[in-house]
């Protein structure tokens, strides 16, 4: 007995600890930052001729030495290089009678026709964007649609209209080595190789290779011949803005376009059938060759589309991105929907962001029934003469000022309407945003977490001294204490795993080129940011993303270690964030089998749990990368083993419950999709038939008080700045849409569980596409995730299943009733905002994976189920090893974020 009692007890300091350190950690860093000092402001840069100096926050707001209530902080800022929004070249002011398209399109602002009530289009950091219905040609929005840009790469759009007609897709061209030693982006062409027609269109607008335009200029008839070929095809479009000087859309003076032409341009090209299937393919098979001059052989290889929307936004189907320094970004898009396809072009974006083009579209899909057309995309064979001057004088040509390229003013008809702009000046004068607040509640938080923890040890050791008889009486039968003395042994078994983990996680950091995966850059973005400025931002501010305001439980301690290495010192913060936080893996592991023997597992399934966390490919990719999903999944896994523990107690723990709810507060402070656990909690009281209805409204009430004592300051300070308690107000403000999941085909469904099973298996998403699985991968991730699905119905088919159970055995047991729970109310929020708010990211069903691993583990019973998690087993690291080479060929230089 005294020896299960001290089992028991360092049994509880363990898991204690470690609730302990996940709850003080954010709070503890937030804290030191704020006494940190700040970083000292750096001498003015030598920016470069497509940027602009911007004034940026260095620090908090300088304090008076005295305190006065009436006294005004000194913000302190530093000047910084930014990318500024491309200046329009000057041109006459057209008579706008004669403008190519219809007299609105003359504006220089954004031109919309919508009705009373109505949604207006949404604002985007595009210098000119034309929204269109490809079929009839329509302009439903434009802004600036006749301005006079640099159209970088999407002008190889124009390339590949006037030479795929006059080309044998069959002919095999030779290279030399002038197409070799091309500028800018190239596919790798080899001197002395022929390479098809069709593959070279494969690499010029798939990968956008400015070699492959080259040799196909010089197969056409040379570079002049082919660059008076596109002038003449833009001018039978009626495309007069467009003067093409270079194949490939490289900058060069003269050269210019604007979002009508590009528009008329991508129209025309989408009629061309084999035009349509290079855009829409995701990739192709590029030959190898010998290099000449070493003799090397290189094998064929596969190159990727770039163009993010695809796989992104259901129903895309092209077209064409571009980039450079001094356009900027630019783009050419398209997509369908309901029977309708609408054209995007965009122009001179500081960001390239395909969510700004995904919420232009899902505002045309939306209004296209409503809205009145500002404009025609004229047809070739009616294309009008070039515009007429007005006898006003010449345009300046002036760039506008960046405040409009974040905030642009509609003129929705003869309406002008402003976007809000967040008084990022005004942020000190809200209280709950200020660091005093925010300790206070911190200070309660921890206060409530310290008392908590002391009286859930004195019940406990209480409990254990009163007679084992008590343990048998009444609706607690169900309820396995000998699980409570396997917590320790769970441990040392998840050493293994937890060892493997770790150590692939590291091979991880060490290959993943920094900046590469999905939202890296914004989130390390945001570390510097609290690393630097030691608060919380304000939405809108220089330096940060939208999510900097979503998850202070995570930026805060990474600022504090980014603060400590030396922030904006170099490479050295990134590198101590990203391995500062492999120290999760193993506490996610141990979490896990802990989770697992609570529930009365044997040793084997506890493994099975825990290597199925350890080494399956999105945990190692997310844990391996700067952002904030896996700290999310650790203190959600703690509140599920905290949760489960408390279920099992024979007495009502009030404190704990408290103690609970202050996790969940965390987690949602961390990933604000941590809701789900409150929900499940919530649902999991609700639905319980093995206490009175008071016990579990007074439960239900300490856990919500536990929320509230953690993140309740969160909810307000949003409140008080954005008019919500999530700050999405806020985030539509800056024009950043996401648009909603949509399976209205069953296209769309299989390209959704598709993405499910990429996420799970081959997580090439995560890492933007830049790797693509082969075919054999990808047929064993489909295997394994049907095997899957056998091993979970075979689990539910059986009576007596573990946690599949029927309804009425799962509310007697209200651990059982919380694991699924958990599961339940995870993928329904899931569901349910992606259905109705906007398509995010399956990734964050993984908030609930180590509960997902439980189950797994332990629906395998028996041999064939054994055999089905050991194949699983399998087929992540087959996926773990593919994706470290291929991480490792990746060209670092390209993802640089320093």
């Amino acid at each position: 007995m005294r020896s299960h009692a001290a089992t028991m007890q360092r049994s509880l300091s363990t898991v204690g600890v470690v609730v302990t350190l996940a709850l003080a950690s954010p709070t503890a860093a937030i804290a030191a930052l704020a006494t940190r000092t700040p970083v000292a402001a750096t001498p003015t840069p030598r920016c470069e001729e497509w940027q602009t100096v911007t004034q940026v926050p260095v620090s908090g707001s300088t304090r008076p030495t005295r305190p006065s209530s009436t006294a005004t902080p000194r913000p302190r800022t530093s000047p910084a290089c930014r990318n500024a929004p491309p200046a329009p070249f000057p041109h006459p002011a057209w008579d706008p009678p004669t403008v190519v398209g219809g007299p609105r399109l003359a504006a220089t602002g954004l031109v919309a026709d919508v009705p009373a009530g109505a949604h207006r289009p949404p604002p985007v950091p595009d210098v000119s964007y034309v929204l269109a219905d490809l079929d009839t040609g329509e302009v439903l929005a434009a802004k600036s649609p006749h301005a006079w840009l640099r159209p970088a790469s999407t002008l190889k759009t124009l390339t590949a209209l006037a030479l795929i007609p006059r080309l044998d897709p069959a002919r095999r061209v030779l290279a030399t080595s002038e197409h070799e030693a091309a500028d800018g982006t190239r596919v790798g062409i080899l001197a002395g190789n022929r390479y098809p027609v069709s593959t070279l269109f494969d690499a010029l607008l798939l990968s956008s290779a400015n070699d492959a335009a080259y040799l196909l200029a010089d197969a056409a008839g040379g570079y002049e011949q082919t660059v008076s070929l596109m002038n003449e095809t833009a001018v039978g479009l009626g495309a007069h803005d467009t003067v093409a000087v270079d194949p490939s859309g490289l900058d060069e003076d003269g050269q210019h376009s604007s979002a009508y032409d590009l528009a008329l341009i991508g129209r025309a090209a989408m009629r061309l059938p084999t035009f349509r299937s290079y855009v829409s393919k995701r990739d192709a098979a590029f030959p190898g060759g010998t290099n000449r001059a070493t003799g090397t052989v290189y094998r064929s290889f596969q190159i990727q589309n770039i163009n993010e929307l695809l796989g992104r936004y259901p129903g895309a189907i092209g077209i064409k991105p571009g980039r450079t320094n001094r356009a900027q970004h630019t783009f050419i898009g398209a997509a369908t929907r309901a029977g309708r396809t609408l054209i995007v072009t965009q122009m001179g974006s500081t960001t390239g962001d395909w969510k700004d083009t995904a919420a232009l579209l899902d505002w045309g899909f939306a209004n296209a029934d409503v809205a009145s057309p500002v404009g025609v995309l004229v047809e070739p064979d009616a294309a009008p003469p070039p515009p007429v001057p007005a006898a006003a004088p010449p345009m300046p040509g002036t760039p506008p000022a960046p405040s409009a390229a974040a905030n642009p003013t509609a003129t929705l008809g003869s309406a002008q309407a402003a976007v809000p702009e967040w008084p990022v000046t005004e942020r000190t004068a809200v209280g709950v945003a200020t660091w005093g607040v925010t300790a206070l509640a911190a200070a309660v938080g921890l206060g409530l977490l310290g008392l908590g923890l002391l009286v859930v040890a004195r019940r406990h050791a209480g409990h254990r001294s009163r007679p084992s008889s008590r343990l048998r009486q009444g609706p607690t039968v169900h309820r396995l204490p000998s699980a409570h003395a396997a917590l320790l042994p769970a441990a040392h078994a998840a050493l293994l795993p937890a060892a493997i983990g770790a150590a692939a996680t590291l091979l991880f950091v060490r290959f993943t080129p920094p900046g590469q995966p999905y939202d890296e850059p914004a989130h390390w973005s945001n570390v510097l940011f609290y690393a630097r400025q030691h608060r919380m931002p304000v939405l809108g501010e220089p330096g940060t993303q939208y999510e900097a305001q979503m998850g202070p439980g995570y930026y805060a301690p990474s600022a504090l270690i980014a603060d400590v290495a030396g922030a904006g010192t170099g490479e050295a913060p990134f590198w101590a964030v990203r391995l500062a936080w492999v120290l999760l893996v193993p506490v996610l592991v141990v979490l896990t089998a802990q989770t697992a023997a609570a529930l009365g597992a044997t040793r084997h399934t506890r493994l099975s749990a825990a290597a199925l966390v350890a080494v399956n490919p999105l945990m190692l990719a997310m844990g391996s990368t700067v952002q904030n999903d896996y700290l999310a999944i650790v203190v959600a896994a703690a509140a599920v083993l905290l949760g489960v523990r408390l279920l099992r107690r024979p007495t009502p723990s009030w404190w704990g419950h408290v103690l609970l709810g202050a996790l969940i507060g965390l987690a949602i402070l961390v990933k604000v999709v941590a809701v789900a656990l409150l929900a499940a909690a919530l649902l999991t009281q609700a639905l319980r038939t093995d206490t009175t209805p008071r016990v579990r409204t007074a439960q239900a009430l300490a856990v919500t008080a536990g929320v509230v004592a953690a993140a309740g300051w969160w909810f307000v300070r949003n409140l008080a700045l954005y008019g919500d308690l999530t700050g999405a107000q806020g985030i539509a403000s800056l024009g950043v849409s996401f648009p909603p999941m949509r399976l209205t085909s069953a296209e769309q469904a299989v390209t959704w569980l598709g993405s499910m099973v990429s996420y799970l298996f081959v997580p090439v998403e995560y890492y933007r596409n830049a790797v693509n699985a082969p075919l054999a991968l990808e047929a064993l991730a489909v295997g394994a995730a049907v095997a899957l699905v056998i091993l979970l119905a075979r689990a539910a088919r059986r009576r007596g299943a573990p946690v599949l159970a029927l309804p009425r055995r799962v509310r007697r047991d209200p651990v059982r009733l919380l694991i699924v729970s958990v599961l339940v109310m995870t993928v329904a929020a899931y569901l349910v905002y992606a259905l109705a708010v906007a398509w995010i990211a399956a990734r964050l069903l993984f908030l609930a994976a180590p509960v997902g691993a439980v189950v797994i583990a332990m629906a395998a019973r028996d041999r064939t189920g054994r055999a089905i998690v050991a194949g699983l087993l399998t087929a992540f690291v087959i996926a773990d090893v593919w994706l470290l080479i291929s991480l490792a060929r990746l060209p670092r230089a390209e993802y640089w974020i320093f």
